[in-house]
């Protein structure tokens, strides 16, 4: 094939009355509505030719991905690598969060954006490969998704807070990706230092 079609899927909405920050926290499950917003990403991919639905380990994710592998007799294929980003400010909630912000705090321990860019790079192109003939699903979230958005247009900074409406959960985002730039040598490898 010289192109393959990629479908993007952001986990749908979660339930968190409290308004934390849970990033990697486990324990953050679906909402009704995200139930709703997954059903809906699985009927609207229903008649494609998936081959291979591969989704990030936390588990609003898995409940996202269930129902779009379901429609396709499959069963999702769990990797890590299309983890939530990594955070400090994970367990604060949004308002706290805006005291910190606001004062001398820095955003430490945060997951760097070239890694962040070179391991989604690096799930595209193996789950491309391990499915060839057929498109594939990759469910993950917010910040991960626009970062492998990005690094397909060639743009190597990290997304603007503006941009954020543009991946709202339980959106499909589709790519047609050249079959060069997955198997070819143009293909992505981890970035170097600096990079």
């Amino acid at each position: 094939m010289s192109h393959r079609i990629v479908h993007l899927v952001r986990h749908g909405n979660v339930e968190n009355p409290a308004g934390v920050i849970y990033g990697r926290l486990p324990n953050f499950h679906l909402s009704d509505r995200g139930r709703d917003e997954a059903n809906e990403a699985a009927r609207l991919l229903a008649g494609r030719p998936i081959g291979l639905v591969v989704t990030s380990p936390m588990e609003r994710a898995v409940e996202t991905a269930l129902p779009i592998a379901a429609a396709h007799g499959l069963m999702p294929q769990v990797d890590a690598r299309l983890l939530e980003v990594g955070t400090s400010f994970e367990g604060l909630t949004w308002k706290s969060l805006w005291r910190i912000v606001i004062g001398p705090a820095r955003w430490r321990g945060r997951e760097r954006h070239r890694e962040l860019r070179t391991r989604m790079l690096i799930a595209l192109r193996e789950s491309s490969q391990r499915c060839p003939d057929r498109e594939i699903v990759l469910v993950s979230h917010q910040g991960t998704i626009l970062a492998l958005r990005y690094a397909l247009r060639g743009w190597s900074r990290a997304p603007l807070p503006s941009v954020l409406l543009e991946c709202p959960t339980g959106s499909v985002t589709t790519i047609l990706v050249g079959a060069h730039f997955l198997d070819g040598p143009g293909a992505p490898v981890p970035a170097r230092e600096g990079a």
